[in-house]
């Protein structure tokens, strides 16, 4: 009698464990699969700038036309309207955003920049007229004029061109280089 039960429930035991263990190789394989999936992935990040006019995008290599030129917009406010009482300030927003190759360099030229602005009374206001983005470069070309005031006395304006360049690095795009241009 025992023998016979053996007979009867080791095969259904027998294709219950191969059941169970078809089971769970198609699992792992499966978890594998996706595994390679995400990592294989690209991924979009939306990214929310201090000020939004355009919508962009943001993958993990690159970003959009139109996100290259908000930063630079928003950057270029900040290296570019500055007044004795402000720079301070716009110095401190603007090294969040800046490459650590390029540092020193800006922050020599924002420091000289705010001494020359104090000791004049000074102040620069900016306006964009112009926007042209490179996006394989990662560069950013505006065209604007550039207005002078001492004190509250508007003493010229001057039409000005400016380069920026940025640099992926950790999921952040960083300011490489803003030199003014010579127009020709």
């Amino acid at each position: 009698m025992l023998q016979d039960y053996i007979n009867i429930q080791v095969p259904k035991i027998l294709k219950q464990r191969n059941l169970s263990l078809v089971f769970g190789v198609s699992m792992l394989f499966a978890n594998i699969l996706l595994v390679f999936g995400i990592l294989n992935k690209e991924q979009k990040v939306i990214l929310v700038p201090p000020e939004i006019n355009k919508t962009f995008w943001v993958t993990n290599k690159q970003v959009s036309k139109e996100y290259l030129e908000e930063m630079a917009v928003f950057l270029s406010h900040l290296l570019l309207d500055q007044s004795p009482t402000s720079s301070k300030h716009k110095r401190d927003m603007l090294l969040k955003y800046i490459s650590p190759s390029y540092y020193n360099e800006l922050f020599g030229r924002i420091i000289k920049q705010e001494k020359y602005l104090y000791q004049n009374n000074i102040s620069t206001r900016f306006s964009i007229k112009e926007i042209e983005v490179d996006s394989k470069q990662n560069q950013v070309f505006i065209v604007g004029d550039q207005e002078n005031y001492v004190a509250d006395k508007k003493v010229g304006t001057v039409s000005a061109s400016y380069k920026i360049s940025f640099e992926y690095k950790g999921a952040r795009y960083l300011l490489t280089e803003f030199i003014k241009l010579e127009r020709e």
